[in-house]
């Protein structure tokens, strides 16, 4: 965690700096705030007009990944807005796939679907996973219009259908439940699962990213 202190005060609050670090549920708000101002932001628009023309909607997306009040970003230096702004838009960008079999949360493990190999020599992610089971984690992304706004929404949902503590057999029952456990996730589980069940994934984003990422330098050379 990155720990700025607000202006003024001594108090000070942290912010995320690593994906073990942001739950899917905060994740899941950041991009809805980040989809909003998709929506409506112009080209290649500076540091500067970002916070003044689109000042609600900054603050918004401010508030969705540190976690503070709105009413405290005003109180930061330009420097620690600037810095915080830089994390949120490094973390549009998914880290590296990396395969992994299981994950434990809660003090307890659960597993991926076993993949295989098949004759020549292509992994096939999952391919334990029964075909029920995957044609159900699909169909969670088209349940609701908010899950295909956002594909994040739908990850709680897939993940407990698929994964499971060892010897666990399927039990839709447990999926709702499991899924309101799963908003706490961290990133850094949910990203390498979720390269194999998001379809459009961050690239939704791609405008936005490149957009906002070409105010850094800019916004530096203001604050100097």
């Amino acid at each position: 965690m990155l720990k700025f202190k607000i202006k003024g005060t001594e108090q000070s609050f942290d912010v995320p700096n690593d994906w073990k670090e942001i739950t899917i549920e905060r994740y899941i708000k950041y991009i809805d705030e980040l989809k909003k101002l998709d929506d409506v932001i112009e080209d290649n628009v500076n540091f500067y007009e970002l916070i003044t023309k689109y000042r609600q909607s900054f603050n918004n997306i401010f508030q969705a990944y540190t976690g503070i009040d709105k009413s405290i970003i005003d109180k930061l230096s330009a420097d620690a807005v600037l810095s915080i702004y830089g994390t949120m838009m490094e973390n549009t960008k998914p880290p590296e796939p990396k395969k992994i079999k299981s994950f434990r949360f809660k003090n307890k493990t659960y597993y991926l679907p076993k993949s295989k190999v098949d004759y020549f020599g292509n992994e096939i992610d999952m391919s334990e996973a029964t075909f029920g089971e995957v044609v159900e984690a699909m169909q969670v992304q088209e349940m609701s219009q908010t899950f295909i706004d956002n594909n994040f929404k739908a990850l709680p949902y897939q993940i407990a259908i698929l994964c499971r503590p060892k010897n666990e057999d399927y039990n839709d029952q447990k999926v709702n439940e499991r899924a309101k456990l799963f908003n706490q996730l961290p990133m850094s589980i949910v990203w390498q699962i979720s390269f194999f069940l998001i379809r459009q994934k961050i690239e939704s984003f791609k405008h936005i990213h490149q957009s906002l990422g070409q105010t850094q330098s800019k916004a530096q050379t203001l604050i100097d």
